[in-house]
């Protein structure tokens, strides 16, 4: 029989759900994530992209610009059916896994993968069955920071609020990088038609 490890995390919703950049410069992006009446704050290495790896995925699961097939967005990281975006702390990391299915997204946030990336790899690809690989449920909340399902829509605003705050973000002298404030502007474009449309089906 089967066995969904994910399946025994205690999960919550996205409605409060809060992505904030306190600061990006010299390479570094200050995160801050709250939900659940919990946060998490780390600052991310221009090692990786962090916000665009997060549209890429959000654009995905809505049947972007591109279509849905994950060929289109060459620099997403998937594995059957997850995603996962990598944010690079230099050092250590911490790991977003996304599963959408029938409407309904499932993000797991981990601070540090708590046994490795192999282990992730062996993990998704057995659609986290653990009959027949050595891995718990208790590894799974090894460094679990967050475990949330509900509404790609609410996920979306989320994420589109996080980039139109960067507008208000101070730009230093000494750091002219456009790393961290340049993005997909035909990305968001689609992503913020889809919000619009989706939300007045639903109200």
């Amino acid at each position: 029989m089967k066995m969904d490890m994910l399946s025994t995390l205690s999960y919550t919703t996205f409605n409060d759900f809060y992505i904030s950049i306190k600061k990006i410069r010299y390479g570094w992006m200050s995160f801050n994530v709250v939900a659940d009446n919990k946060d998490i704050s780390y600052d991310a290495s221009y090692l990786c992209d962090p916000l665009n790896d997060l549209l890429d995925v959000a654009v995905l699961f809505a049947g972007g610009p591109k279509g849905k097939a994950a060929s289109y967005y060459p620099k997403l990281n998937y594995i059957g059916n997850y995603f996962y975006v990598t944010h690079e702390l230099e050092g250590d990391s911490v790991i977003w896994l996304f599963k959408y299915v029938g409407e309904e997204l499932t993000l797991i946030i981990w601070n540090g993968f708590p046994v490795d990336m192999d282990a992730l790899y062996d993990l998704a690809v057995a659609d986290f069955d653990d009959q027949s690989l050595p891995f718990t449920e208790q590894d799974l909340t090894q460094k679990l920071v967050f475990a949330m399902k509900g509404s790609l829509l609410t996920f979306a605003k989320t994420l589109i609020d996080t980039f139109h705050n960067l507008e208000c973000l101070q730009r230093w002298e000494d750091d002219d990088d456009e790393w961290g404030f340049a993005y997909s502007k035909n990305q968001l474009d689609f992503f913020l038609k889809w919000v619009y449309k989706n939300s007045a089906l639903i109200n």
